[in-house]
Formats: C-alpha cells, sequence, structure tokens
C-alpha cells in the first residue's frame, strides 16, 4: 500500500528522529490506522537504521583537486541539451531527418506567404452610404426577410427588431365546433 501523501515527509522525519514529540505522537496515532503509511515508516526506518550502523571512517583525506575532477565527470555525465540531442538524433538518422526537415520548410513557406490560403490577405473595405433612406416596414414574410438579410445584417436587425416591437393584431381563436356548422 501507498503512504499518504500528506503523511510523508513528516514519517521521512520521524524515522531519522527529527520530529517534536507532540507531532512524533500524533503521526504514531495515524501509523497505527493506516497500514500504507506504517509500512513506509517501517522501509523508511530500516533504511535509517543501516545508515547509522555503517561505519564512516574519520581519517578519509580529500585531496585538492578531488571537487575539480569530481564536478568534470559531473558535467560530463549530465544530460545533454534538447538542441544537442536533436543534432544527434539527425546525424544517426538522417534519411529519417530528411522528409522532416523538407515537410519542415513547406509549412515555413506556406505561413509565411501573405498570398497563402493559410494566411488570406484582409477584405477590401467597402464604403456603406450614410444617408440611408428611411426604414420601409415590410410585410413580415420569408421573401422579405431574405431580401432585406442579402443587403445588410443591420439592416435586417433593424426590421426585426421594429416588428418585434409592433403591437399585434389578435389572432383568431379557432374552436372544434366552427368548421361543423358550414356542413
Amino acid at each position: 500500500m501507498k503512504p499518504c501523501p500528506q503523511h510523508q515527509q513528516t514519517i521521512a522525519w520521524l524515522a531519522v528522529d527529527a520530529l517534536d514529540s507532540e507531532s512524533a505522537r500524533s503521526l504514531r496515532v495515524h501509523l497505527d490506522t493506516c497500514p500504507g503509511c506504517r509500512g513506509y515508516f517501517d522501509e523508511l526506518s530500516k533504511v535509517a537504521g543501516n545508515l547509522k550502523a555503517a561505519e564512516i571512517p574519520s581519517d578519509v583525506q580529500v585531496t585538492a583537486g578531488f571537487h575539480s575532477k569530481l564536478m568534470r565527470r559531473l558535467e560530463a555525465e549530465a544530460p545533454a541539451s534538447i538542441w544537442e540531442r536533436l543534432a544527434a538524433q539527425v546525424q544517426s538518422n538522417w534519411r529519417l531527418a530528411l522528409p522532416a526537415a523538407a515537410a519542415a520548410v513547406v509549412l515555413i513557406v506556406l505561413f509565411r506567404s501573405p498570398n497563402s490560403p493559410v494566411n488570406p490577405a484582409p477584405p477590401a473595405f467597402t464604403p456603406v452610404a450614410v444617408n440611408s433612406p428611411p426604414p420601409v416596414d415590410l410585410a413580415p414574410t420569408v421573401a422579405n426577410y431574405q431580401r432585406v438579410a442579402s443587403r445588410s445584417i443591420d439592416e435586417f436587425n433593424d426590421l426585426l427588431t421594429r416588428q418585434g416591437r409592433q403591437n399585434l393584431p389578435a389572432a383568431p381563436v379557432y374552436t372544434a365546433g366552427m368548421g361543423l356548422s358550414t356542413l
């Protein structure tokens, strides 16, 4: 089982006896009820005990060049940058890199070209007459709506707004008995 994520750090501190007594007491109560945390504590306690039991010779002498040699070895083992790894991949797999590079060039040309279908030129500005005739109320038919909408969407919006504000006459009420009297 996995330990509770919120208790992992405090369990590690408990395993090396770095917690104050109150925190240690409350964590031990949790360890009694949580098998995941208890198993994690047991593992860390074993590792901490092994480290304490290991003998460290006190007569170890470090030479002056030790640190510089260590740093050079660490830098040599450090992972290469993304560009260095990419260059190494290109050198080793040039048959795959050549088509990929060609595709990249084509995409760059397409996106950079001002007349490409990906980046069309902006539409030309067409001036609109400011002194337009006053709006004429048309009958609310589909044909009239289509005609006005094809001229201007703003004019169509105005027509619908005006017609929506009008008080419509009361609609006739039809009942089932109306048609029987004429038979």
